[in-house]
C-alpha cells in the first residue's frame, strides 16, 4: 500500500484539510494523503485516525464476516439506481479522505472500495431465521476489503494477501489468522442455511426512502423493512448481474468446502 511505517495516514475529508494542517498534519503529494508521525501525540487527530491507530481502540481492528449465501443478491449496488449508489459510495470515499478507514492505506489501481457493514441479528426464539441490518458504509483499501470476502479471495488468488493483512492489522500470528478464517467460513455455512429478512432503515438517513425492484430470480422476494419497496414483477432483471451463475456456483462450492474443513 505504500505506507511509510513511520507515518500514520489520516482520513481527512477535503472540508477538514485546513483544520488538519493547522494541527500539524502534513500533505504527501505522492501518496495523496495527510499524515502525522508515529511519534506525534494522536489525541488531536483522533477524528481522522484510521481504526488501528486510535488510542482507545484495541485489536482486532478488522474481521471477516462473509455475507450468507441467501443474501448475496440483496445489496445497495443492486437495489438502488446507479446514480444513487454512486452518490452514496463517493460520499463514503470523500468522508474517509479516500483512504482506508481501518489501516489508512490506498490501493495501487484505485484508492478505496465501499463496504456495506451489516449486523446479523439472530433471535433464539426464532431459530433458522434472522435479520440482516445495514449499519453503515465503510471505505476500505482493496486489501482490507478482501478480508470481508474471503470466499471470493480464494477464487481470485487474493486469499494469502488477505490473511497477511489480517496478521498485520490485528497484530496476529498466522495461526490466529487461520483460526479466525476457519471460524468465519463455519459461520458463513451456518448462516447460509437460514432465512433472512432485511432492515434498511438507515437508508432514510441517507436520503433514500424508496426502492423500486424490477424483479429477479429469488422466489419469494425477501422481506425488506425500513424503506418503501415498490415491486415491478413484469421485468426479469437479476440482482448483481455482474456476477454470473458459474462464478456464484464456484464461490458457494469453495466456501462450503472451506467450512467443512474448519469443522474437522
Amino acid at each position: 500500500m505504500g505506507n511509510d511505517q513511520a507515518r500514520i495516514y489520516l482520513n481527512v475529508p477535503f472540508d477538514d484539510k485546513s483544520e488538519a494542517k493547522k494541527l500539524g498534519a502534513k500533505w504527501d503529494g505522492e501518496e495523496r494523503g495527510w499524515w502525522i508521525s508515529t511519534s506525534t501525540p494522536r489525541e488531536p487527530f483522533e477524528l481522522w485516525l484510521p481504526r488501528m491507530y486510535r488510542p482507545t481502540a484495541k485489536p482486532p481492528f478488522i474481521l471477516s464476516e462473509m455475507v450468507p449465501g441467501p443474501c448475496w443478491y440483496v445489496n445497495l449496488r443492486s437495489l438502488l439506481p446507479a446514480e444513487t449508489w454512486d452518490r452514496l459510495r463517493r460520499g463514503c470515499y470523500e468522508r474517509a479522505g479516500k483512504r482506508c478507514q481501518v489501516c489508512g492505506g490506498r490501493g495501487p489501481d484505485w484508492p478505496v472500495e465501499c463496504n456495506e457493514q451489516w449486523q446479523y441479528i439472530e433471535n433464539p426464539a426464532t431459530p433458522g431465521r434472522g435479520i440482516q441490518k445495514l449499519l453503515r458504509l465503510v471505505a476500505l483499501c482493496p486489501t482490507c476489503h478482501t478480508i470481508k470476502h474471503l470466499g471470493r479471495a480464494q477464487l481470485d488468488g487474493r486469499y494469502e494477501g488477505a490473511i497477511d493483512q489480517l496478521c498485520r492489522v490485528n497484530e496476529w500470528t498466522r495461526e490466529q489468522a487461520d483460526a479466525h478464517a476457519d471460524q468465519a467460513f463455519f459461520t458463513w455455512e451456518r448462516r447460509s442455511a437460514m432465512e433472512w429478512a432485511f432492515d434498511l432503515s438507515v437508508l432514510a438517513d441517507w436520503g433514500v426512502e424508496r426502492i423500486e425492484v424490477s424483479g429477479y430470480d429469488m422466489d419469494p422476494i425477501p422481506l425488506i423493512e425500513g424503506v418503501e419497496v415498490v415491486v415491478h414483477p413484469t421485468c426479469a432483471v437479476r440482482f448483481n448481474a455482474a456476477v454470473d451463475d458459474v462464478t456464484l456456483a464456484q464461490l458457494a462450492a469453495t466456501m462450503s468446502e472451506k467450512a467443512t474443513q474448519a469443522t474437522r
